[in-house]
């Protein structure tokens, strides 16, 4: 039998491969001893590591041990459209958290959707705050008017 990663001969019986580490029988690792694990792969060099050719998570050369997940990349933020949604709150930045509201919107589709719902409601508040002050200037120049 031939690992299905490497293309190493290993035993049929294997459970590990032993040049690359690769995970061959799930079922077998999981009910398997140490003893067993033992004697299917030496014990690997302290320091050394290999990458499964597949992509999969690193292990220390030799095949044994617990396999060393490599590190997530952080997830970007959309700070345009956090920005938005604070700055709507207030009344004379919401003009500011409109634009950026705006600019967060475009960039949510670079970031895959990420602060697209900041940025709608950034839009949303600064647009009702906004025509809310419109209307209560008219209606103070309206009355402004009356009374003159």
């Amino acid at each position: 039998m031939r690992c299905r990663y490497c293309g190493q001969e290993i035993n049929d019986t294997a459970v590990l491969c032993p040049k690359c580490g690769a995970i061959l029988d799930e079922e077998a690792l999981n009910g398997a001893d140490e003893e067993r694990l033992a004697d299917i792969a030496p014990a690997p060099p302290v320091n050394e590591k290999k990458r499964i050719p597949s992509g999969g998570p690193t292990v220390p050369a030799g095949g044994t041990g617990a396999p060393i997940e490599p590190k997530k990349p952080k997830k970007k933020v959309n700070g345009c459209a956090i920005a938005g949604f604070v700055l709507a709150f207030f009344p004379i930045l919401n003009i500011i958290g409109l634009i950026l509201s705006a600019v967060g919107m475009s960039k949510a589709k670079s970031l895959g959707g990420r602060g697209k719902g900041l940025a709608i409601a950034g839009l949303v508040i600064s647009i009702v705050e906004i025509a809310i002050v419109i209307i209560l200037l008219l209606f103070m120049l309206f009355l402004g008017g009356m009374s003159a």
